[in-house]
């Protein structure tokens, strides 16, 4: 009995126990407090000046609100953290695609949103990758905004108060 316990320790010890690491949760309702330009020219009123999050442990629920000049848009999104694309429709008609994937330590994760064209399904327009993550209390968004039609980057950092 005492030489299988032992050489299960062994096993174990030789082989690694898979520990998930619990995730950052972002949960919270959020407001824009900052933003900083890494590249090109950001637009700021195309970041949501307000989200609120609710975060369970396997998808991510997102109420954007964005201040544009017509007034405030609302947006809701539910993306799986599985890595399975969300789909929906833009005010204009057009696909876009969300997806989600955590980094490896799960301290923060990568949200990928297509958005492609309303008279051409198959032709994406806009590439927007945001990584977030928390640093001291704020969530922060790495943002980089692709415009694939004038073949133009733009990079920003954002932060959010937590309200």
């Amino acid at each position: 009995m005492k030489i299988k316990k032992l050489a299960l320790i062994i096993s174990l010890l030789f082989h690694g126990i898979k520990v998930h690491a619990q995730p950052t949760d972002f949960s919270g309702i959020w407001e824009f407090e900052d933003q900083q330009v890494i590249s090109g020219d950001v637009i700021s009123d195309v970041s949501p000046s307000k989200m609120t999050i609710t975060q369970t442990d396997v998808a991510i629920s997102i109420e954007k609100m964005t201040s544009a000049g017509n007034g405030d848009v609302i947006t809701n999104e539910t993306v799986a953290f599985d890595g399975k694309p969300f789909q929906t429709t833009t005010p204009s008609g057009g696909k876009k695609r969300i997806t989600i994937r955590w980094s490896t330590d799960r301290k923060s994760f990568s949200e990928t949103t297509d958005l492609f064209s309303p008279s051409d399904s198959s032709k994406l327009e806009y590439k927007v990758t945001d990584t977030w993550s928390r640093d001291e209390g704020k969530l922060v968004l790495v943002r980089r905004d692709e415009n694939l039609i004038i073949g133009k980057v733009q990079e920003s950092k954002l932060f959010y108060a937590r309200h």
